[in-house]
């Protein structure tokens, strides 16, 4: 392994066809991994860290950098300041550290961990694991079947394409499954969450949240979501000011829906558009004579009481 070491200086330092130890030293540094396994570390200054082919370590140090694995399974640390990681093609580990940092995964089944600070996940294509830590984040699953943690701190959450699981965990989060069957739980806080295309399970958690199963009257394919509002004053949508839910294609089972909680169920139009039907385990919900929602486990849902008309 070649030992290739930078100066005090602003340095352009490029490795071997093997496996190179390259150190940035002080200066705003350019280091290049070229062929091989490589150990790239920035130092102090504003460096730019590209690992190329093989599968790399690349440590930025102090200020705010670039790095990009390049081809390979590759190891990008961030560390201290605001950073950019990009993983590259392979299968790769990108942890921002301390900062505001821009972590891309690009192809591959990533990992990305945002550290500290209010960062920027999108896991790009393959099926990823992303967790924003503490700070305000926004986390973006992209392509394929993935894993998103908000951490503490208010996130946004985007599962995208793909069969994905959010997890909001502490703060007020937005929580959008996106394409594709999702998983959604909020966890702690007021949350938003929003199931997307797909047939969904939204749990609200702890906290007052708003449970969207679906987003749009028509998919284009039957639609069967599962809403669970948790703990707290919970909102169930059955639809929006343009329309209602689930026409024709499916329907939403609320399973915990408790009036003495406050809860409420949002809906599109006038009490004159709905009709409450009893059966032997809950309450059916027919918007003009299409059911598009059961409320389960109880038969204590008022028209005039528990709904809110937009």
């Amino acid at each position: 392994m070649a030992t290739i070491t930078g100066t005090f200086v602003n340095d352009n330092l490029v490795g071997t066809t093997d496996s190179d130890l390259i150190n940035g030293l002080e200066g705003d540094d350019s280091l290049f991994g070229f062929n091989g396994d490589d150990w790239l570390d920035g130092g102090t200054g504003n460096d730019v860290l590209y690992g190329e082919s093989g599968n790399d370590i690349l440590l930025g140090g102090e200020g705010h950098d670039w790095l990009d694995g390049g081809i390979g399974n590759d190891v990008l640390y961030g560390e201290s300041g605001n950073d950019i990681l990009l993983g590259g093609e392979g299968h790769d580990w990108l942890d921002g550290g301390t900062g505001n940092d821009v972590l891309y995964g690009e192809s591959g089944n990533d990992i990305l961990l945002g550290g500290e600070g209010h960062d920027w996940l999108d896991g790009g294509t393959g099926n990823d694991v992303l967790y924003g830590e503490s700070g305000n984040d926004i986390l973006l699953g992209g392509e394929g079947h993935d894993w998103l943690d908000g951490g503490t701190g208010n996130d946004v959450l985007y599962g995208e394409s793909g069969n994905d699981i959010l997890l909001g965990f502490n703060g007020h989060d937005w929580l959008d499954g996106g394409t594709g069957n999702d998983v959604l739980y909020g966890e702690s806080g007021n949350d938003i969450l929003l199931g997307g295309e797909g047939h969904d399970w939204l749990d609200g958690g702890i906290g007052n949240d708003v449970l969207y199963g679906s987003t749009s009257s028509v998919s284009g394919t039957p639609e069967y979501d599962i809403l669970t509002g948790g703990e707290g004053t919970d909102i169930f949508a059955l639809g929006d000011i343009f329309d209602a839910y689930y026409q024709g294609l499916g329907f939403a089972e609320i399973t915990d829906f408790n009036s003495h909680e406050g809860d409420q169920i949002l809906v599109f139009g006038n009490a004159s558009d709905y009709s409450l039907d009893a059966v032997s385990d809950g309450i059916s919900i027919k918007y003009q004579g299409d059911l598009i929602g059961f409320v389960a486990n109880t038969t204590d849902v008022i028209l005039s009481d528990d709904f809110i008309f937009v």
